[in-house]
């Protein structure tokens, strides 16, 4: 989970990431990177909004666009992935 929170503060100071110097990591934004941190450590939507002071709605929307930047379509594959980084 550290790994995560450093990739995302990396990319909040517009750092390339880069893999095996060949794949550059989806730049998420930093709301974004807490919901995926957040959603990672099992809160569910509704716990995720309260935490971050906005709506259920807004929670969806940023797990919604987190998803499509990442090629992925759960919260499971999202563990995976950022397992993986």
């Amino acid at each position: 989970m550290d790994e995560v929170l450093t990739l995302c503060r990396r990319q909040a100071n517009g750092m390339k990431l880069i893999k095996d110097a060949l794949v550059l990591t989806p730049r998420l934004t930093v709301r974004e990177c807490d919901t995926a941190l957040l959603a990672q450590k099992g809160l569910n939507n509704k716990e995720i909004a309260e935490m971050m002071f906005v709506s259920e709605a807004t929670v969806k929307f940023h797990l919604k666009s987190i998803y499509k930047k990442l090629g992925i379509r759960s919260r499971v594959q999202l563990n995976d992935y950022n397992l993986k980084r």
